[in-house]
């Protein structure tokens, strides 16, 4: 309920600017929300534990620098779920630094790169959330190959259009991510479930190097390339793959489905890029289909929390707007406004 009081006084206080200011950011503390017009001064006051909810448009951000926990919500990176609103968009690199410990981004679309700090000095961030989020790489260290500190770092459900460089991090989880390129620098305490790695054309030969005491389960992989460059110690535990399972000497590999041709997987897809008219949804014939290691199906959509589809954020959803550009003949402002909760 208050989720849904925040949202309407959102709208309402829209109203209340001109056009150019109706893009009002909303910073949530003890549960009074206090408004902006500015990214840079709704973090400036924004405090640890701070909710910052954020509209659809882009920003600017070149090079920003987050050093609080507080938890970030955008309206979407989808463009066909956040139709109404446009999805928030980040143009330029998010640097996650100390001090963003419990901290969380969520509904934004970037057309750069996340990175955990800018130095070794800064790049220690504890148990922090990217969640329904489009972003090309992704460094859990200031850059990828350097080892960090960081502890408790969860991916889930974003769009990885490039790849992601570990830094060693411990108590990793990367869940339900469609993934382009490949995975790196892992070093035990990780685990990547019920995702989908592309391997886009051009790519290196493997979906992970330098990974060791990893665990790869309910995923599906679309290459016929060796799975790794180097590593050992991991556990490949009920994956798809389109190519044989050629997992080398020193690594589990238990329940694995192979040489399952690409086309009889998904509902809609071909290739190996991401492709926002795809459906990934499996075919009911897929051998994939509660295959996984809790007997729901393997990739985005098993588990008991299966992805939800529009990478829609957890808030209130606005699915339709009409919003007149002048008022009747008895002044009044007729606004349709059509909006879901969300369980999730």
């Amino acid at each position: 309920m208050k989720r849904l009081i925040l949202f309407f006084t959102l709208v309402i206080t829209a109203f209340n600017f001109n056009t150019q200011a109706q893009n009002v950011i909303a910073v949530e503390h003890s549960g009074v929300s206090t408004f902006y017009q500015n990214l840079d001064t709704a973090l400036f006051h924004a405090v640890s534990g701070d909710m910052v909810y954020l509209p659809g448009t882009s920003y600017n951000i070149g090079t920003l620098i987050l050093n609080k926990g507080v938890h970030i919500v955008g309206a979407g990176c989808n463009i066909d779920s956040s139709l109404a609103t446009n999805p928030t968009v980040f143009l330029g690199t998010l640097r996650i630094i100390n001090g963003a410990n419990s901290g969380s981004i969520e509904g934004v679309y970037f057309n750069g790169d996340i990175y955990f700090g800018t130095t070794p000095l800064d790049q220690t961030v504890n148990t922090f959330s990217v969640k329904r989020c489009y972003f090309n790489n992704i460094n859990l260290s200031f850059d990828g190959g350097t080892s960090t500190a960081s502890t408790n770092l969860d991916l889930d459900e974003d769009i990885i259009k490039g790849s992601i460089y570990g830094g060693n991090a411990q108590n990793v989880e990367v869940s339900k991510c469609i993934i382009e390129n490949y995975a790196n620098n892992f070093n035990g305490n990780v685990v990547f479930s019920n995702n989908i790695f592309l391997r886009m054309p051009g790519c290196c030969d493997y979906i992970s190097y330098s990974v060791n005491t990893t665990t790869y389960q309910n995923n599906i992989f679309l290459t016929n390339h060796n799975l790794l460059g180097s590593g050992s110690g991991n556990s490949y535990i009920h994956n798809l793959f389109v190519g044989p399972d050629i997992v080398p000497g020193g690594n589990i590999d238990n329940g694995n489905i192979i040489n399952v041709l690409q086309d009889s997987i998904f509902i809609n897809q071909a290739g190996n890029t991401y492709n926002i008219a795809h459906n990934y949804h499996l075919r009911p014939t897929c051998a994939g289909k509660n295959a996984g290691t809790d007997g729901t199906d393997i990739g985005l959509y098993g588990t008991t929390s299966p992805k939800k589809d529009g990478e829609i954020p957890y808030n209130p959803h606005i699915q339709t707007k009409a919003i007149p550009s002048s008022t009747d003949s008895q002044g009044n402002l007729n606004v349709n406004i059509k909006v879901k909760a969300q369980n999730n």
